[in-house]
Parts: structure tokens; sequence; C-alpha cells
């Protein structure tokens, strides 16, 4: 009895996480749809620019057919829907799926790495700035 009660109360949490995380998704899908069509723009226009080496232009060409087609997924997809198609995805392709988690890791680390250190660049002056006033205030209190 008690641990079908802990069965429903676990299942009730992972519905109420799960819903709260497609809500956050959902108000993020299309601004990640627009940031993918503006790469598929980039990698389209870097395409135009390499009419010298047709080998690349159609990396680039395949390159911007592939952002351009998975932002439109994302754009017109539920992310239940998408949610599953990754499941399903994994269960299929489980090698391709760890490479994927672990190249989005290292791009997530970097990211964070970057913003960190922005973050304190920016700091910096502010900090600079107090250590100044605060010297000042001590000067005309002697």
């Amino acid at each position: 009895m008690a641990t079908s009660r802990n069965r429903s109360a676990a299942n009730s949490l992972f519905n109420d996480v799960k819903a709260m995380g497609s809500a956050l998704m959902d108000s993020r899908k299309l601004a990640g749809a627009e940031k993918l069509a503006g790469l598929a723009e980039a990698a389209q226009t870097l395409s135009g620019s390499l009419e010298e080496t047709p080998v690349l232009q159609q990396y680039a060409d395949t390159a911007a057919e592939s952002l351009e087609s998975l932002s439109n997924y994302i754009e017109r997809t539920d992310v239940d829907d998408i949610f599953e198609d990754a499941v399903d995805l994994a269960k299929a392709q489980p090698v391709l799926t760890l490479t994927l988690t672990i190249v989005g890791g290292i791009a997530v680390t970097q990211m964070l790495r970057t913003w960190r250190a922005d973050s304190r660049l920016a700091l910096r002056p502010r900090r600079a700035a107090k250590r100044k006033a605060k010297s000042g205030a001590k000067r005309r209190k002697r």
C-alpha cells in the first residue's frame, strides 16, 4: 500500500516537473527557432561566398537546409512531441545520442566559462570604483 502511494506521489511529482519544464521550453522554443533560422541564413551567406570551392559550398548549403528544417520543426512542433522524438532518437541511435550529449555538454561548459569570465570582467570596474570611494571616504574622515 505504501509502495503504491509512493509511486503515485513520485509520478505526480514527475508530471508536475514535466509540465513546468514544458511550459519553460514552450516560452524558449520560438527564440531557439529564430536563432537556428539566423544560423541557417549565415550558412547560406557563407555558401554564396564559396563559389570557388564547390565541395565546401555543398556542405554549407546542406548545413543551411538542415538548420532551416530544424528551425521549422521546432517552431511548429509541440514541446511534448519534441521530447518524444528525442527519446525515440535516443533509443534508435544511442551512439549518436551519447556523442551529441558530450558535444552539447562541452558547448554549455564553454559558454558558462565565457559568461563567468565576462561577468567577472564587468564587475572589476565597479569593484575598483567602490574601493576608491571607500578609500576616499576613509581619507576624508582622518
